[in-house]
């Protein structure tokens, strides 16, 4: 475990699995960033974004920013707001990451939780 997330995984309200969804970020100047989740909890997730990127450029000022995620292929996706916390780059792989907090889930809160639950059941974050 490195560093940075044993002094993250200290703070943990919510249960956090390790899996990639596709997510969808309405940019500060309105273009689409794409990416993958590397985990995901009720409260929030962390997502790679594309190396050509930085978070100064996909917020735009802003903090927060509306954002769909596709919890499951065929179903709607999740529609919400969030609110940036963090932005680095994974020393060992050389991935860009942005960690978010999920401030307003416009709808799909139930949805939300039994995704979590089913997918914690086969893969646990530490």
């Amino acid at each position: 475990m490195n560093f940075f997330r044993r002094f993250t995984s200290k703070k943990r309200r919510h249960l956090r699995v390790d899996v990639q969804l596709p997510v969808k970020l309405q940019a500060a100047d309105g273009s689409e960033v794409e990416g993958l989740t590397a985990d995901f909890s009720e409260s929030g997730f962390r997502m790679e974004i594309p190396d050509h990127l930085n978070a100064n450029e996909i917020l735009g000022g802003s903090r927060s920013l509306n954002l769909s995620v596709t919890l499951r292929e065929g179903e709607e996706p999740l529609m919400a707001v969030c609110e940036f916390v963090w932005a680095r780059r994974d020393e060992e792989t050389g991935k860009q990451y942005m960690g978010w907090m999920f401030s307003h889930l416009i709808e799909g809160e139930r949805r939300l939780r039994e995704f979590i639950q089913e997918t914690s059941d086969g893969s646990r974050s530490h």
